[in-house]
């Protein structure tokens, strides 16, 4: 179910990578810069009704990203202020947007930074709780790929993630 890689988000192959988000879709600071880049004008100019509900998520095009899909996770109301309520209900929206979609691999970044101040152990924590307690029915996603800077956070992140290691 969980697979752990030291690699770049912006170039994994999966059906949706993640992209976490404030209310008005702006990146949550540090945005991942080739994320931002590569996406291209698909999600960096989308335009909003009205601001979105934290932990909320929603599914754009990917741009030139590997992936073929953006879930954006709104984890933030201001780009800078992350609470780890938010990411916990920003999980949950991304698994079941994952499964309305029929998405089979999601890219997650646990980068330093991705989830604003939370340290990466809260927010593996918070990702692995996420999955523990969804539908075991539940068909999709069937892979989550949590992708980290090195080696030291892909350990941290396995032993976090225990049995759901793939």
């Amino acid at each position: 179910m969980i697979r752990v890689v030291v690699d770049d988000l912006a170039t994994v192959r999966v059906d949706a990578m993640v992209r976490p988000a404030s209310t008005t879709l702006e990146p949550v600071p540090p945005p991942i810069a080739e994320l931002e880049s590569l996406g291209g004008q698909s999600f960096q100019n989308i335009r909003l009704n009205s601001e979105l509900a934290l932990g909320s998520a929603v599914v754009t095009d990917a741009g030139n990203l590997a992936a073929n899909m953006v879930i954006h996770a709104v984890i933030a109301e201001i780009p800078d202020h992350v609470l780890e309520s938010s990411v916990s209900r920003a999980m949950e929206s991304i698994l079941h947007r994952a499964a309305a979609w029929q998405m089979t691999t999601i890219g997650l970044p646990l980068l330093p930074g991705a989830f604003g101040s939370l340290p990466i152990e809260k927010a593996a924590a918070l990702m692995v709780s996420a999955v523990r307690s969804r539908d075991p029915k539940a068909m999709f996603p069937r892979e989550l790929v949590i992708v980290v800077g090195n080696d030291k956070d892909r350990h941290v992140v396995e032993s976090i993630s225990g049995d759901l290691i793939k």
